[in-house]
């Protein structure tokens, strides 16, 4: 994809990036720890989102996304992948939930006056809850585990069946691929999908680097974590283009470098979990 063509479409890009911070959440495809003692079963995380917007013809981004989803994958995520050239749908996928175990009975409700005995029963009935409930959420965890290892696979070998991917008959820097990625989240939107702010739009093989302030647009993707990978610009430059987005009404955008492109599943995970990293800023 040509710089100049990306320079043009990257303008687009700052008028459809809304951010936001939220909480909790990881990928159950690696367990998740066990809660302190006296705390309640953190609660799982919901369906989320991902879509990428794919060089397809980019030897390094290839890589990146071939690790990415198994690094990811989360119970009822689904995946949405697309070149960013053309905009041309690469796969559309959901991942695999399993089927729920029994939920433990929470312990019945203090009365209205109770005694200092009923108190300390109704404590330990509170713990024993919580700890059966912990349970219950680490063995769904083990059972979804090769469920999504599974899946994460197939995805992987569909995606990249052949060696190499077909020529793109347009280019048309990122425009095209934008405009898609906004068409795709703004219908899982109208559809009151329950993703929350657990959308992430990756973008892998950014190789434009912007170099003044991007122009702006209006707001268009409101709780999405959009990640930029193989951002060249050195940190002065970086900051320019995050103020930019952010004067947009962005509250987050993260954006990696070559030398910090590891962090990608990492970054990629808290966004899916509801959580958005601040943004990256480190030389490249």
């Amino acid at each position: 994809m040509s710089a100049i063509r990306r320079k043009a479409a990257v303008g687009a890009l700052a008028g459809v990036i809304t951010l936001t911070s939220a909480t909790t959440g990881c990928s159950l495809l690696h367990g998740q720890a066990p809660p302190a003692a006296g705390r309640a079963c953190p609660r799982p995380a919901g369906a989320s989102v991902l879509e990428v917007l794919l060089d397809n013809d980019d030897i390094p981004a290839r890589a990146q996304m071939r690790a990415l989803v198994p690094a990811t994958a989360r119970p009822g995520e689904h995946l949405l992948v697309r070149d960013a050239d053309s905009g041309r749908v690469l796969g559309s996928f959901t991942a695999p939930v399993a089927a729920a175990g029994r939920q433990p009975a929470p312990p019945s409700p203090l009365p209205s006056d109770p005694t200092s005995f009923q108190t300390a029963k109704h404590k330990q009935a509170e713990a024993a809850y919580q700890a059966a409930l912990c349970r219950e959420q680490a063995q769904q965890g083990a059972r979804e585990r090769p469920l999504l290892a599974a899946w994460a696979a197939g995805v992987v070998a569909r995606l990249f069946l052949r060696s190499a991917p077909p020529p793109d008959v347009r280019d048309h820097g990122l425009s095209d691929g934008l405009n898609a990625a906004i068409a795709d989240l703004s219908s899982l939107q109208q559809a009151q999908v329950p993703f929350g702010n657990r959308k992430v739009l990756a973008i892998l093989g950014f190789d434009g680097a912007p170099t003044t302030s991007v122009p702006g647009l209006s707001a268009a993707l409101p709780g999405v974590t959009v990640v930029v990978t193989g951002f060249p610009a050195k940190p002065r430059a970086q900051h320019r283009w995050i103020e930019s987005v952010k004067q947009q009404g962005a509250a987050t955008v993260i954006v990696l470098t070559r030398s910090t492109g590891s962090e990608l599943a990492s970054v990629v995970s808290r966004g899916l979990g509801g959580t958005s990293a601040q943004p990256t800023l480190t030389r490249s």
